[in-house]
């Protein structure tokens, strides 16, 4: 009875786990704007029409990861507020933790996250060669 008690507790234990990636545990490397590739320059400068009807937080820059990188929204357990974002990489089937709060949107480009160190950088196009980006490398 106690032996089945200590690997039900361990399996619980074990099943109350979070398997995503925190970003802030990847390895990361402050750039400036000038120092982003070529690709993602290019897109913040010359941005494309967004559908606001669905708007993202998302922005893939090349069109062949739009079908590996997927973002989802987790919600509190009670009431209906944002916890946190989970990017899911389709392919090799592990997820990232972005913690709410964090500037959007998200850049993936090359197996690596962008992020700016404030909001509104495509809507509001001024000084954009003044916003510093942290880039993660996605496992």
């Amino acid at each position: 009875m106690r032996n089945l008690l200590i690997i039900l507790s361990v399996l619980f234990l074990n099943s109350c786990r979070n398997y995503d990636f925190e970003i802030s545990e990847l390895k990361h490397e402050k750039l400036k704007f000038s120092e982003l590739p070529v690709a993602v320059k290019e897109f913040l400068l010359q941005p494309p029409d967004f559908n606001n009807v669905n708007p993202s937080s998302l922005v893939l820059i090349n069109s062949k990861e739009s079908d590996r990188y997927v973002l989802e929204i987790v919600n509190t357990r009670i009431g209906p507020w944002v916890d946190y974002m989970k990017l899911k990489d389709t392919i090799k089937i592990v997820s990232y933790k972005i913690n709410q709060g964090v500037p959007n949107p998200f850049f993936v480009y090359e197996n690596k996250l962008y992020i700016p160190n404030r909001y509104n950088i495509v809507v509001v196009n001024e000084n954009i060669e003044e916003v510093e980006f942290t880039c993660y490398i996605l496992k």
